[in-house]
């Protein structure tokens, strides 16, 4: 059970290190759309999701992988337009 233990706060401790890297969080750009994730299940549904904010496109039917991105896009600047 210490091990368990010992895992977790080497975790916390990597994940506070890489927090203090960061001088100033306001500089943080968390509308980068090269980091929304587009998978596409068995019946060609895609989702489109972002670290930051989560599902932007959620099991929905396209005919391309480059028409969910461009609504996981859009989705993405709504909220950022709009919070």
């Amino acid at each position: 059970m210490r091990m368990g233990c010992d895992i977790l706060h080497i975790e916390a401790v990597h994940a506070t290190s890489k927090l203090l890297k960061i001088k100033n969080m306001s500089q943080i750009n968390t509308f980068k759309t090269s980091e929304i994730k587009i998978s596409k299940d068995s019946q060609d549904y895609y989702t489109a999701t972002h670290p930051f904010h989560g599902v932007l496109v959620d099991s929905t039917y396209f005919a391309s992988r480059t028409e969910a991105r461009r609504e996981a896009v859009e989705n993405l600047m709504d909220i950022k337009e709009h919070g």
